[in-house]
C-alpha cells in the first residue's frame, strides 16, 4: 500500500489587519495635515461676507433704474427686520451665493471689485451696507467676520500715525522705563525660584 500524501495547499495569509492599518494611518496623516495646514494663513487678510447682487446694464437708465429701485426695497425690508438670506434666496442674481443665502466665503483683498473691495475692508462687522454699485449691478453687503494680518495691522498704524503727524518714537531723554512686573526681575538674568 502506497501511501501517497497530496500536498496541502497553503493557506492565504490574512492581510487584511495590515490593510485596515494602513487605512487607518492615512486617515491620521490627513487628520494631522488638515489641522496643521487648514487654517487661515495668519500673513493673508482676509474678509468673509455675505451680499445680494441685482444684476443690471448700466448704461440702460430703464434697468438700472429698476435694479435700483429692486435692491433699495431689499435694504429697507432687511432693516425692517426680514431675513438678509431669506432674501438674498429669493433675489440675488449671483448663482453661486444665493442658495447660500448670500455667503461668498472668505476673500483676501483686491479679490473683489474696487467698490465691493473698499467696503469688506472698511465697513462695519454685522452692519448692512449702503447700495455698493458695481460694474454689473448694485450689491447689499454684510461683512460677517474679518482677519487683519500682522504685516497689514502694522501698515494701518503707520499710516494712522502718518495721518496724525506723529511718528509714534520718543526722544530717550523724555523717555520713562518700562513698567516692571514684580514677578520678573527688573534687570537681566535668570529668574529666581
Amino acid at each position: 500500500m502506497s501511501s501517497e500524501f497530496e500536498p496541502v495547499a497553503a493557506e492565504p495569509k490574512d492581510r487584511t489587519k495590515w490593510i485596515w492599518l494602513g487605512v487607518v494611518l492615512l486617515v491620521l496623516a490627513m487628520g494631522i495635515a488638515m489641522w496643521k495646514f487648514g487654517g487661515p494663513n495668519p500673513n493673508v487678510s482676509k474678509a468673509r461676507a455675505r451680499h445680494i447682487f441685482v444684476a443690471c446694464n448700466l448704461n440702460d437708465p430703464a434697468d438700472r433704474d429698476r435694479a435700483l429701485k429692486l435692491i433699495a426695497d431689499l435694504r429697507s425690508r432687511i432693516l425692517n427686520g426680514e431675513s438678509f438670506a431669506t432674501l438674498a434666496e429669493e433675489y440675488s442674481n449671483d448663482p453661486a451665493t444665493s442658495a447660500r443665502g448670500g455667503d461668498l466665503g472668505w476673500a483676501g483683498r483686491g479679490d473683489m471689485e474696487d467698490s465691493f473691495d473698499e467696503y469688506l475692508w472698511k465697513g462695519n462687522l454685522n452692519e448692512i451696507s449702503d447700495i455698493i454699485r458695481t460694474s454689473r449691478g448694485f450689491h447689499l453687503i454684510e461683512i460677517r467676520e474679518r482677519y487683519i494680518s500682522a504685516a497689514d495691522q502694522y501698515e494701518m498704524e503707520l499710516q494712522r500715525r502718518a495721518r496724525s503727524g506723529t511718528s509714534g518714537e520718543t526722544s530717550s531723554t523724555s523717555e520713562s522705563p518700562p513698567p516692571t512686573d514684580s514677578n520678573t526681575p527688573a534687570t537681566p538674568g535668570p529668574a529666581r525660584p
